[in-house]
Parts: C-alpha cells; structure tokens; sequence
C-alpha cells in the first residue's frame, strides 16, 4: 500500500524560510502553507513563496501566520459535514 506513496523532505535549501514547522494548512485554491519561525511559505507544488515582515506588508512579525491562511484546513477524513 505505502509504496504507491512518495515522501519528500523539504528543507531550507529548497526553500522554506526555515526547518522547524509549526503549522502547516492548506488554502481552497490548492496551495499548501507551512509556518515557520521565519515567517510563512506558501508551496504551488513546484517552488515556495516566503511571506514575513521584509517580504510581505501588512505581516508584523514572522509569527502572525493567521494572515496568511483563509481558514483552518482538516486532515483529510475529517471535513466538516
């Protein structure tokens, strides 16, 4: 079953703004998005966008990842009905 599966490692090198994940959702419009300590990232399935207070006005701090997120995503399984 887990070989039909591929798992990939992304790092600073391919672009995070930095290793530690603190949350990760995904948007309505099939972006995925990770909060780091260095701000947020928003990932098109090719490269990732960095988003925090030198990139991106109206982000105060590298924290306020709410900015960035429409709602909350839910691990698959488990939308609201």
């Amino acid at each position: 079953m887990f070989g039909r599966y591929q798992q990939v490692n992304w790092q600073e090198r391919d672009g995070l703004p930095q290793n530690t994940v603190l949350a990760v959702a995904t948007t309505r419009d099939g972006y995925l998005w990770v909060g780091t300590y260095e701000g947020a990232a928003r990932f098109d399935g090719v490269r990732f966008t960095l988003f925090n207070p030198s990139t991106t006005t109206g982000i105060r701090f590298n924290l306020d990842f709410n900015t960035a997120f429409e709602r909350p995503a839910r691990p698959h399984g488990m939308e609201s009905k």
